[in-house]
Parts: C-alpha cells; structure tokens; sequence
C-alpha cells in the first residue's frame, strides 16, 4: 500500500512539473486581468466597432493604469497599453510591473521564493522561469510577471511601415495643442479612431469625441486632451 502511495505522488510530481514547465497559452475564463493583456494577435486595427461607451481601465507598460470613458476596441493597437478591461482600475495590477519598481528598496523575505511564473520583458516577448514578481520586476528589462503561464509567445505586433498612414501613439492625459503644421499635414487616418478625448475648440466650447493624429486637421479644433471628459 505504501509502495502504491509513493508511486502516485511521483506520478503526479512529475506530471505536475511537466505541465509548470511549459510555456502554457491560453486564456483563463475567471482571470479578467490575465484575459486583458494586449497580445500580438489583437493589435491589429479592427475596422468594425460598437459605438458603445463605458468605464474602462487602461494600463500602460510603464506600469500605470487610467480610468476613462470609451471603448475597448482598438485601444490594444496602441503599442504603449499593456492591457484594458472593462471598469475599474485596480489598487495595483496583479501582473504588469508597477512603476518606479526598479528602486532600491529592499525585497522583504516573503519576495525571495522562486516559482514558476511568465516573464514577459518589455520588448513584448515572453517565456518561463523560475521567479516572483517582486524580485523580477526590480531588472528595468521586466515588463509583467504571470503565474504558471503566459498570455502569449508576444505581446508586441512586429514593426510595420506604412508612409501613407502615421499612428500617433497617445498617452491618457496627454494634451495635444494644434499648430499650423498639423493643420497643412497631409497624413491620413483610419476611419475608425483609437482613443476618445475632449477637444477643444477655437470659439471656447468643448466637446466628448473620438480623437487621432487627424484631429488638428480641423481648422475649428484648438487643442485636445486625450483620454479626458471635459469640465
């Protein structure tokens, strides 16, 4: 009976550290944070959108994380967001590096574990190892730590050169003030937008609306500020 024991908990040792191993894909049906990190695969801009609007959060690879109102349909095209999901923003993401991580204060004892986790580093690529996010999130190089697998092989599209459209890539709060070499830009635009913000306008109003590189082309648009409601 004894020898049966042993046996069995080798087996399921050993299937267990098969399993740790391995660099797992995948989504996990009750995780929101892990299911909303922004991969490879959906940076791709999706040229049909709701027009719905709602709370949502925002988290950036330099490990802050915004409230605002829009949609999440093509925020992941902006290669700066790390992750987006419907609500509110969490206290402190679960696995995104919080910022200003690399300082030198020192690891407490409880963060000197190594356990199998997914490192993605900031050029998007990600694989196993044996870590903890607090430890690994102090090297400059390490952008998330995910326990036990990874939402991807990347989460960065590869490089694409396009002379005809140009992308700005907005971050929330920014503010973007028109000048006479936006207004003559000849760039063009995708019908769809990526961010919402409030513009503001030559006569004083303002207003709630999509906004992109294009916006400024508007000779009636005097500044924007992306990612904000108006006041």
């Amino acid at each position: 009976m004894l020898a049966v024991t042993v046996l069995s908990i080798l087996v399921l040792t050993a299937s267990g550290a098969f399993v740790i191993n391995s660099t797992q894909l995948g989504k996990d049906p009750n995780d929101i944070y892990f299911n909303s990190v922004c991969k490879a695969n959906n940076r791709q801009l999706q040229m049909f959108c709701t027009a719905a609007i709602y709370t949502m959060c925002v988290c950036y690879n330099n490990g802050t994380c915004v409230e605002k109102w829009g949609n999440t349909c093509n925020v992941c095209v902006n290669a700066n967001v790390f992750s987006v999901t419907i609500g509110k923003c969490p206290v402190e993401h679960p696995y995104l590096c919080p910022p200003h991580s690399t300082s030198a204060k020192p690891l407490l004892s409880s963060t000197l574990t190594r356990d199998p986790v997914c490192i993605c580093n900031k050029d998007g690529k990600c694989s196993m190892g044996y870590d903890n996010k607090a430890r690994k999130c102090k090297e400059g190089n390490t952008l998330a730590v995910f326990p036990k697998k990874c939402p991807a092989d990347n989460l960065q599209a590869a490089p694409k050169i396009d002379k005809l459209e140009e992308q700005v890539l907005l971050q929330a709060g920014q503010e973007k003030v028109c000048t006479v070499a936006d207004r003559n830009s000849k760039i063009m635009c995708y019908a769809v937008t990526l961010d919402f913000g409030c513009i503001t306008f030559t006569d004083g109003t303002q207003r709630y609306a999509p906004v992109n590189a294009c916006t400024c082309q508007n000779s009636r648009v005097l500044k924007y500020n992306v990612g904000q409601q108006c006041y």
